[in-house]
């Protein structure tokens, strides 16, 4: 009976571990290559100049004049970020989702400053280069 009351009494404490998002968790499908390149036709490799942002994954980026930056209002998104760029003081190669792909909406990254209004344009932008963000329920 000790035993038995023991084992119902007992308590176990675990530390609660959070995975972070994975490269590319955010795509719900792309386009395939036709080449024998290793990336699909979607994706893009880029060279992100040296920031004081880190790009998360699923960031929706834009490109002016060769510096790719987080989409902010009045900018024209150019794709999405495939894997996370951290802080570097060097130019960084990465990969990016530039056509032909869709996303799930919960996990693309937009600026905390865009309003509801904005992230619609952006969403609106995206469509226009084959990237089209789902709202999975």
């Amino acid at each position: 009976m000790g035993k038995s009351l023991w084992c119902k009494n007992r308590r176990e404490i675990m530390t609660r571990l959070w995975e972070g998002k994975h490269a590319g968790s955010f795509i719900v499908s792309e386009a395939n290559s036709n080449s024998a390149s290793s990336f699909g036709r979607s994706r893009e490799t880029i060279a992100v100049q040296a920031s004081a942002d880190a790009f998360e994954v699923g960031q929706v980026v834009t490109d002016t004049n060769g510096v790719w930056t987080i989409y902010a209002d009045g900018d024209t998104p150019t794709g999405i970020i495939f894997d996370a760029v951290p802080v570097s003081t060097s130019i960084q190669a990465a990969v990016l989702i530039a056509r032909d792909a869709e996303v799930n909406g919960a996990e693309i990254e937009w600026d905390a400053a865009l309003t509801s209004a904005e992230i619609k344009t952006g969403v609106a932008e995206l469509a226009k280069l084959g990237i089209i963000v789902r709202e999975v329920v």
